[in-house]
């Protein structure tokens, strides 16, 4: 089978005399055979050469073709070359578009290698400062009967020490 040879919105423009913007219309709008891909930087046309040549001669013809029964046997031919020319895009596009998925993939797995990694120690010291909050819990719970009798053993607080009482005891009468 013949390779297909593509050429660009600029490449198209000049072979056919018409800017860029026209073409970009006529290829949106079904007129000018092609295919969009999508590139590093969005979408982008591709034209096939053939496509451009017939363009270039439909341009040169000022009369419309017409139908007739005479002329349906190399139509047959041109929609069998049309089918395999299309075949050939969709392959295209489906080794295009395997490939990025692919590479999406391997991205995908590349951040979570590189976040696990960056997270492990993280995650190391998160489990030290909870080890270490449980025994410093345990601790406190163990020492708090100890502390209530330490508390009532000691004087009320400010405003006793500075009435000159502890707690519990009542004011002295005036």
């Amino acid at each position: 089978m013949q390779e297909i040879k593509y050429l660009t919105v600029s490449q198209a423009a000049a072979a056919l005399g018409k800017s860029e913007r026209s073409i970009r219309r006529q290829c949106a709008a079904g007129k000018l055979e092609a295919i969009e891909v999508l590139q590093q930087g969005g979408k982008a046309w591709q034209i096939p050469e053939s496509a451009i040549e017939r363009a270039a001669n439909r341009g040169q013809d000022a009369e419309p073709h017409a139908a007739s029964n005479a002329a349906s046997a190399p139509l047959v031919a041109a929609d069998a070359a049309t089918i395999a020319r299309l075949e050939t895009q969709l392959q295209n596009v489906q080794a295009f578009l395997a490939g990025q998925i692919n590479t999406r993939e391997a991205v995908r797995e590349d951040v979570k290698a590189v976040l696990d990694d960056a997270l492990a120690p993280i995650v190391t010291a998160l489990e030290a400062f909870q080890r270490e909050n449980e025994r410093l819990r345990d601790q406190i719970v163990a020492e708090r009967p100890e502390r209530a009798i330490e508390r009532q053993q000691e004087p009320g607080g400010f405003w006793a020490n500075i009435w000159g009482r502890k707690r519990g005891q009542l004011p002295p009468d005036r």
